[in-house]
């Protein structure tokens, strides 16, 4: 079998290293001389082969070493792949969590039919019949608006509701005036508040609100 051209040369290199293993001195024979042993092999064979195998031996260790080395960067590699799709999992995530969440607090636009309702729902009622006589106009105040410091307020209103239900109708400028009558009531029985009990209060400010 040929060996390769580098597993030679070092073979050579190994045999010339170890090719003198015994030293005998000049003086020859045993008398008053000595043999000097080294701790080598004892033929140029066994030099070369113990070198053949330190060389096999260090291109093994340099092979599983390298083997070692690519599973750890394979373990490496695998892990940053892992780390990469977690990111990316997590990062799609939010987006739909910050998604819906959105969606759940926007409310549907209402149609017109709905803005019509709010706006009829939020207005005051009118007032019964027995408190506004539609025929007559004649108004039947609350026991609260009764009292004196209403008095010419009152009469005006009861003036102008007599008016509307005989004609029908009145003009711009004289229904103003009576809206001004009615905030100027509403003032009044604000400021006294605290000396009117709610039971009484509330459907008294419910009443200039309707009328």
């Amino acid at each position: 079998m040929r060996l390769p051209t580098f597993i030679l040369l070092a073979l050579l290199a190994v045999s010339a290293t170890f090719a003198q293993v015994v030293s005998i001195p000049a003086g020859g024979g045993n008398s008053g001389g000595f043999i000097e042993y080294q701790d080598h092999a004892s033929t140029a064979f066994e030099g070369a082969t113990r070198g053949m195998g330190a060389l096999i031996r260090s291109g093994a260790d340099a092979n599983l070493t390298n083997s070692e080395a690519a599973l750890n960067m394979s373990v490496v590699r695998r892990n940053e792949i892992d780390n990469q799709k977690h990111f990316t999992q997590t990062y799609f995530d939010m987006r739909r969590i910050n998604r819906e969440a959105r969606a759940a607090e926007r409310t549907p636009r209402g149609t017109r039919e709905d803005f019509i309702r709010y706006a009829q729902d939020g207005a005051p009622k009118r007032l019964s019949p027995s408190d506004l006589n539609v025929v007559t106009g004649q108004i039947t105040w609350p026991s609260v608006l009764q009292d004196p410091v209403f008095q010419e307020n009152r009469t005006n209103l009861n003036n102008f509701f007599a008016y509307r239900a005989k004609h029908g109708t009145i003009d711009f400028r004289n229904t103003m005036k009576a809206q001004g009558m009615v905030d100027d009531m509403q003032a009044e029985l604000k400021k006294n508040i605290a000396k009117i009990p709610s039971q009484f209060y509330s459907p008294a400010r419910n009443f200039l609100d309707s009328l």
